[in-house]
């Protein structure tokens, strides 16, 4: 019970402090904008903006109160006794209904949240072009890809650890090596995998069409002029057939570089707000690595001695498993209880590691900018930026502890003023 409580005791804290983060962002949206940004919103559409902030933070509370209520469910009730009975103590079923279940359990609630957060919040602010169909197959297209790829993740554990813990004693240290290579391949493969699947489920899900030859085109290889290794491929995709958005993107893969603008975006910018944006994606692709990028390697390295550790003191990991299942009353060993639980655990270090890698993502954010600025667009990304904000109702100011913990993108303000400061030096 005590690890129950612990567990429970963690997402609520998180919980609580999600709550508080929303706080505080009401209480910042209360103050004046800062005069960078003053201009995006007029008084009636900052209004509109609040209102639409407003009615996703009670979809918010909702969604918190309910997670709560599941973990809860999982946490306190026997279902994990009944998942091992109805797979008749078997380790590989019950993994499966698992699974199963527990994604059913979260997902259910969110179809219904996102459905009102579509049909009703964003049909309210004329910002759904999605129709319930539509929706429908994607939601069950969704689902379907996260039960593939636990699946997958699963599967690969299952494989890998049933070679593994045959033995009860730890693996001597050249065993232990091989292994924590092993796992390392069988790593790079999965991602590899994953990467590919999510790539052709991207390309079912919208159309994607090679922008056609002209200037546009032809401008875009112009800012790839001093890239190693130029995109080829420039697509425009159906964003239109779903919502108001518009976006451009870069897709870096291991084995494919891609462009994708929306056709919305192609259809209702300028030329050179279309650059500008496309300018910044090149910043992206001419990012060379810091050393923000090689600590992430080293976070590699750590996670492989933690994994080496671990094979040469197998009677950690069996200690554990152990005490689960006395926890949870079970007999038979559930790898995705068990991964639950860590992950629960390991919360804070998790957050940890998003502050980093949202730092890191924010520092790459604002070197993209600076080569659209180079190029001569600043001007015309300010532009672009102040448009999009104001059409898609963006937080242009959110409170500074809020931008540093979750934001991957600077908040606009600073991004604003950071692309000014820029093109002063030029």
């Amino acid at each position: 019970m005590l690890l129950k409580c612990l567990l429970f005791l963690i997402l609520l804290l998180s919980s609580l402090f999600t709550l508080y983060l929303m706080h505080i962002n009401t209480i910042q949206r209360a103050k004046p904008l800062p005069q960078e940004v003053a201009d995006i919103y007029a008084p009636a559409r900052y209004q509109r903006f609040l209102d639409y902030k407003n009615d996703y933070r009670i979809i918010t509370l909702i969604n918190i109160f309910i997670s709560l209520l599941i973990n809860g469910f999982l946490l306190f009730s026997p279902f994990f006794q009944k998942v091992e009975a109805l797979a008749r103590h078997q380790e590989l079923p019950t993994l499966a209904y698992t699974i199963l279940f527990v994604t059913l359990l979260n997902d259910l609630p969110q179809l219904f949240l996102q459905y009102y957060a579509t049909f009703t919040i964003e049909e309210k602010y004329d910002k759904n072009k999605q129709t319930k169909a539509m929706f429908l197959r994607e939601s069950l297209g969704d689902f379907v890809l996260s039960l593939v790829l636990y699946g997958l993740l699963f599967g690969a554990w299952y494989f890998f650890k049933t070679r593994i813990f045959v033995q009860n004693a730890s693996l001597n240290t050249l065993t232990a090596l091989r292994y924590t290579f092993i796992l390392a391949i069988i790593i790079f493969i999965l991602m590899a995998i994953i990467m590919s699947i999510s790539y052709i489920y991207l390309h079912i899900l919208y159309k994607f069409t090679p922008l056609e030859e002209g200037p546009l085109k032809e401008d875009i290889k112009k800012l790839m002029k001093d890239c190693k290794k130029p995109v080829k491929t420039i697509n425009v995709y159906n964003e239109s057939k779903r919502s108001t958005s518009k976006n451009a993107f870069l897709m870096k893969l291991p084995f494919h570089k891609e462009f994708g603008i929306a056709d919305n975006f192609l259809e209702e910018n300028s030329h050179d707000e279309l650059l500008a944006v496309l300018a910044h994606e090149v910043g992206h692709l001419k990012h060379q690595k810091t050393f923000f990028n090689y600590l992430r390697y080293f976070a590699s390295v750590l996670f492989a001695g933690i994994v080496f550790f671990l094979l040469t003191h197998l009677s950690y990991i069996t200690s554990f498993v152990t005490d689960v299942n006395q926890a949870f009353h079970l007999q038979t060993e559930n790898d995705f209880l068990l991964t639950m639980i860590i992950m629960i655990l390991m919360r804070p270090i998790i957050a940890a590691i998003n502050i980093f890698n949202n730092y890191v993502s924010r520092s790459e954010e604002y070197e993209a900018d600076d080569n659209a600025v180079k190029e001569g667009y600043g001007q015309a990304l300010i532009t672009t930026f102040k448009q999009l904000s104001s059409d898609e109702l963006i937080d242009v100011n959110p409170a500074s502890l809020t931008e540093f913990l979750t934001y991957d993108h600077p908040g606009m303000y600073h991004r604003i003023a950071h692309i000014e400061q820029e093109m002063k030096k030029l």
